[in-house]
């Protein structure tokens, strides 16, 4: 019962990351050219190396909390580990996601605040 839990919550968490991860490269890439527009090239670049740094973060991190797992005896079980471990990683993409957007906010305000003093 183990495996078979582990195989719906790897899968799963797979799916979500990916599919979440292509959204935020796709048009975070917007906002990443929006803070360097004189040189696109090295946005887009930025914006692969964070796409990249996103899924080993989250794949690694959901493969790492498959070891902190009680054993799964029962169908209820499985859905209470899925449920309560996947809510978990999603709670972490949103709390990540929101902090890059505070990140990338708070650099665009002082990049046009050195502009501006020049």
């Amino acid at each position: 019962m183990n495996l078979m839990t582990y195989i719906i919550f790897f899968t799963l968490v797979v799916f979500i990351t990916v599919k979440v991860g292509w959204t935020f490269y796709v048009n975070g890439e917007h906002f990443i050219c929006d803070l360097i527009p004189e040189d696109v090239e090295l946005a887009q670049s930025i914006n692969k190396i964070l796409l990249v740094g996103y899924y080993l973060l989250n794949i690694g991190f959901a493969t790492t909390f498959i070891s902190m797992w009680d054993t799964v005896l029962t169908i209820q079980d499985l859905i209470s580990s899925i449920s309560s471990k996947a809510g978990f990683i999603i709670l972490g993409l949103g709390i990540m996601h929101y902090t890059n957007i505070a990140m990338l906010h708070f650099y665009k305000k002082y990049r046009t605040r050195i502009i501006n003093k020049n």
